[in-house]
């Protein structure tokens, strides 16, 4: 899916910064434009991302926080 493709839902999920998609974009736009950089490359918002969630399976083998 391309960057503009992700949703509020799924920024949410991952849980980071306030959780809204406003604040999702701006810190993931920070960070492929910083790796791309290096690469010689520039970010662009119809670029390709991996958005994927992970299921827990197993929540009592999980570790204590």
């Amino acid at each position: 899916m391309s960057f503009t493709e992700v949703t509020a839902e799924f920024a949410y999920s991952e849980g980071e910064g306030d959780r809204t998609l406003e604040s999702w974009r701006h810190e993931h736009r920070k960070y492929y434009t910083r790796v791309l950089a290096v690469r010689g490359e520039s970010f662009d918002e119809a670029s390709l991302v991996v958005a994927e969630s992970f299921e827990l399976l197993n929540p009592k083998r999980a570790p204590k926080v």
